[in-house]
């Protein structure tokens, strides 16, 4: 997979097979890439970083590496329109 430098950063967190529930507060987060921090290679394969916007706990699962519509696809057009908690300019949400 081709991860854009810029997106890169150091795996964090727990394993979640839950994916979109928060481990530490249990607050369901939707759409999930918009709470994305970045992407990380780590011994069990690619994985998107999360962090819980309540919390703050971060969480991690493995990526789809599917080119249209997988989990890298989907967090790289969340932070291009805009749409990202985390990585827009002005913080704000414009979901």
């Amino acid at each position: 997979m081709q991860i854009d430098p810029k997106y890169k950063i150091s795996p964090a967190g727990e394993y979640n097979a839950g994916v979109g529930d928060c481990l530490e507060c249990g607050v369901t987060l939707r759409p999930l890439h918009s709470y994305a921090l970045g992407v990380a290679d780590s011994p069990i394969g690619t994985i998107l970083i999360i962090q819980c916007p309540h919390c703050f706990a971060k969480w991690h699962f493995h990526i789809r590496e599917i080119k249209s519509g997988g989990h890298y696809d989907l967090f790289a057009r969340f932070i291009e329109n805009d749409m990202n908690h985390w990585l827009n300019p002005d913080m704000s949400e414009k979901i």
